[in-house]
C-alpha cells in the first residue's frame, strides 16, 4: 500500500501498526517483532510511543541547544563584565564589602561554565557549577545588595534545567569517582 506523506513523498509497504498509528501519515519505522508477530512490548500502542519518542528526542536536543546557547552568551556577558570592570559591577562588589578579589573569581567561573556548556561530556558539570555559581551570587545579591536580581533567577533556572537534561551524564561521573581507578 502506498500512502502519500505530507511533503509529497510516496512510502511502500507500510506497516498496519503504522497506517493506524501515524494519523499525521508520516511512514514510521516499527518496533523489533517476537517470531509470532505480536510486538515485543506487547500491545498495538508501543509503536506509537516509539515514534513520539524519536520525535521528542529530536525537539529535546534543539531545545536543549537553544538553551545552551542562551547560557552562553548570558555568562560570556556578565563574566566578561566582571573581568573588564563595568563600573556597575565594581560598585555592586564594593557594596559587597569584599573588595574586587570575588569579582575576578565569578567572572573567570562565569566564563570557564560558558565554554565548558560546548564540551561534550561536560555539559551537566557545567550546568551544576553555573547553577551552584548564580545559587551563591544571588544569596550574596538579596542579603548585601538587595534588587533587582530577577536575571539571576531565570540563569539560575536555565542553569539548573541544563543540569537536569544531562543528570545521566552527572551521574555516570559519579560513578566513575566513585569506582576509584582501574587496576590492569
Amino acid at each position: 500500500m502506498t500512502i502519500r506523506s505530507r511533503k509529497g513523498i510516496r512510502a511502500r509497504n507500510v506497516s498496519a501498526e503504522s497506517r493506524i498509528l501515524d494519523h499525521a501519515h508520516f511512514p514510521i519505522h516499527s518496533p523489533p517483532r517476537q517470531s509470532d508477530g505480536a510486538l515485543i512490548s506487547g500491545n498495538l500502542l508501543s509503536g506509537h510511543r516509539y515514534k513520539c519518542a524519536i520525535l521528542e528526542g529530536m525537539t529535546h536536543t534543539r531545545s536543549l541547544m537553544l538553551l545552551r546557547a542562551f547560557l552562553t552568551v548570558a555568562f560570556l556577558y556578565f563574566g566578561l563584565r566582571k573581568l573588564i570592570g563595568y563600573s556597575t559591577d565594581v560598585a555592586i562588589y564594593e557594596a559587597i564589602g569584599f573588595g574586587q578579589f570575588p569579582r575576578y573569581i565569578t567572572g573567570s567561573v562565569e566564563v570557564i561554565g560558558a565554554a565548558l556548556l560546548w564540551k561534550r561530556g561536560f555539559e551537566g558539570f557545567a550546568g551544576l557549577f553555573l547553577t551552584a555559581t548564580m545559587i551563591v551570587g544571588l544569596s550574596a545579591l538579596l542579603i548585601w545588595v538587595g534588587p533587582p536580581y530577577w536575571h539571576m533567577l531565570v540563569l539560575m533556572t536555565a542553569s539548573a534545567s541544563v543540569a537536569f537534561a544531562y543528570r545521566d551524564q552527572l551521574f555516570g561521573m559519579l560513578r566513575q569517582v566513585d569506582s576509584g581507578p582501574t587496576q590492569d
